[in-house]
């Protein structure tokens, strides 16, 4: 049996069931509520992907003024050849006025180098409105190419 407690969401699901107060807990004995908490990131998920070279910006996504981006994951896949130095790639964005960074991998001076990285955000992140999703693959010599992957969904306006 379930413990029925007098909350906003069980008051709401009781009152659209149109159930006497009276009968709450018999009916908790038989009824589990279940809610989809967030349809959007299954119902809409979106994937973009771009690819980055020697220490130039790259835009992935740019978010609307007039609607709420959460990102829900982010890849990123870096080669360099084995003279480029000082090697950085990152995926970065706007989230409270300030710059954050979703990924990062670093290289390796004077070594030949190949890697991924992925992550999955638990909690999706809401980010800016009006704001850029940036790729960046830095060095300071030699060449190196990122791709970075960004999956989101976009809230309802």
């Amino acid at each position: 049996m379930t413990k029925h407690y007098n909350n906003d969401v069980s008051k709401q699901f009781y009152d659209v069931l149109k159930v006497k107060e009276s009968s709450i807990d018999e009916i908790d004995e038989v009824i589990q509520p279940s809610f989809e908490t967030n349809p959007k990131i299954v119902k809409d998920g979106l994937t973009i992907y771009a690819t980055g070279t020697n220490s130039l910006a790259t835009t992935l996504l740019t978010s609307s003024a007039n609607q709420d981006l959460y990102i829900t994951g982010a890849s990123i896949s870096v080669i360099k050849d084995i003279t480029s130095t000082s090697t950085a790639s990152t995926i970065t964005c706007t989230k409270n006025g300030a710059s954050m960074t979703l990924i990062s991998i670093g290289g390796i001076t004077l070594t030949p180098q190949s890697e991924t990285m992925s992550v999955i955000f638990t909690h999706p992140i809401k980010i800016d409105r009006g704001t850029s999703i940036v790729g960046r693959c830095g060095t300071n010599v030699a060449n190196i190419k990122a791709d970075y992957i960004i999956h989101y969904f976009l809230d309802e306006a």
